[in-house]
């Protein structure tokens, strides 16, 4: 259902912005995804690991953990957010090359307000295994923001600026606030002052616990952004705007697809994060694959579909999408069929293979890219791609076979 009411929305926004302005809207949103996770520190996959331990034994300690996420997030997203204005001089002219937009860049940065309070209360939701939540507060928020892009597209007024504030940090807003009324009736506010004021007691040691296991993972989600949106920037940045638009609806297509590995995602982290031995690991791996491969049986149906309907529903002058939306869509599908033995860094707490990996991968698609895209234009940032990923499954597999294999031996 998100899926659909995401593409109706990316629709309209595509077809009202047309292909220069809708390239610098998708290089916008790059930017702020990419500062949302720099300003994260890894608390948040760190967060759900911590507090679905405890909700297994102590719902109090759940709640606590809770609350020192929450604003342990929320003000490292301010900071974040505060040094990005003082550098907005520096990063939307020459690293962004949008000269003249720093107020558009500002009003992105009200998303990242937005997104950084509803992604903090779903994952508290997601910690505590209420998916059925989670999904509400997502299709909630998805429908609006298929209204607000629908009324204003008819009232004449679905521009960049509307676009930023009102439909991406205007539903990401409504997201917090389902979300927070998603909670349990008995769980105390993560929010309020009144009922629990102070933070300093005890909260130092599950603080630097956080950032330990976090850290790392940081860095991993700074590199998985980078990879996921390192195209766009280097599209933007060698090619010409329209085929920027263009390459920029091909990967907003792609990346909606990617919502059923986000949805897997969400379902398999806790799990993972509990496997206590082989043979768990193992059934886990099984169960994991199978649901991955059917998942990307369905979305092989998209590449004979897309043939005509982006032509179709976008207009004639994005039909150069087609060929790059079915690459990507391999990409999304290779992604979906290696999540589950990737988790697998959660079992044997290996954050830093996560980072490493993740490094690696960006370090290769920057060069593959600057080696491939003199011969193969904007297909060579794809195939760039490609090799990034699967060489990062490999290093990522191959360092934690040896902590697999010990498992074994002990269960033995």
């Amino acid at each position: 259902m998100r899926i659909g009411l995401n593409f109706l929305a990316g629709i309209i926004i595509t077809r009202s912005l047309g292909p220069a302005d809708f390239g610098i809207y998708s290089v916008l949103l790059a930017a702020a995804s990419l500062i949302g996770v720099a300003v994260d520190f890894g608390l948040t996959e760190a967060a759900v690991k911590t507090i679905a331990v405890a909700w297994t034994t102590s719902r109090l300690e759940a709640v606590r953990q809770s609350r020192l996420f929450f604003w342990l997030k929320l003000g490292l997203a301010g900071l974040g957010i505060a040094l990005s204005l003082l550098l907005a001089p520096l990063i939307v002219p020459y690293l962004l090359q949008l000269p003249g937009y720093g107020w558009l860049f500002a009003l992105t940065l009200v998303g990242v307000v937005t997104t950084t309070l509803s992604g903090s209360v779903n994952a508290i939701l997601q910690a505590i295994g209420k998916f059925s939540q989670i999904s509400m507060v997502l299709i909630i928020s998805s429908g609006c923001s298929l209204m607000l892009a629908v009324g204003l597209a008819l009232l004449g007024q679905l521009n960049l600026v509307t676009t930023l504030l009102v439909v991406s940090a205007g539903t990401s807003l409504i997201g917090f606030i389902i979300g927070y009324r998603a909670l349990p009736a008995d769980w105390p506010s993560i929010v309020s002052f009144a009922k629990q004021p102070r933070l300093e007691t005890g909260w130092r040691e599950p603080a630097q616990a956080l950032f330990r296991f976090g850290g790392w993972l940081w860095l991993a989600n700074i590199g998985k952004v980078l990879l996921a949106y390192l195209d766009m920037f280097l599209v933007n940045l060698w090619l010409d705007p329209i085929t920027v638009g263009v390459y920029a609806l091909a990967l907003g297509l792609s990346r909606r697809t990617e919502i059923v590995n986000h949805s897997l995602y969400t379902v398999l982290l806790p799990m993972a994060s509990a496997l206590k031995s082989g043979r768990a690991i193992g059934a886990y791996l099984y169960q994991g694959l199978i649901r991955s491969a059917l998942v990307s049986l369905l979305l092989l149906l998209l590449i004979p579909v897309s043939e005509w309907f982006i032509p179709f529903i976008y207009g004639g002058e994005f039909a150069p999408a087609v060929r790059l939306f079915q690459l990507m869509l391999g990409l999304a599908i290779f992604d979906i069929l290696t999540l589950p033995p990737l988790l697998l860094i959660y079992t044997f707490e290996r954050s830093h293979i996560a980072a490493l990996a993740e490094g690696l991968r960006v370090v290769i698609m920057v060069v593959a890219s600057l080696w491939l895209v003199s011969s193969l234009g904007v297909y060579g940032v794809i195939v760039a791609k490609l090799i990034a990923k699967v060489v990062g499954v490999v290093v990522t597999l191959g360092l934690l076979l040896r902590h697999y294999l010990q498992l074994r031996k002990t269960n033995r």
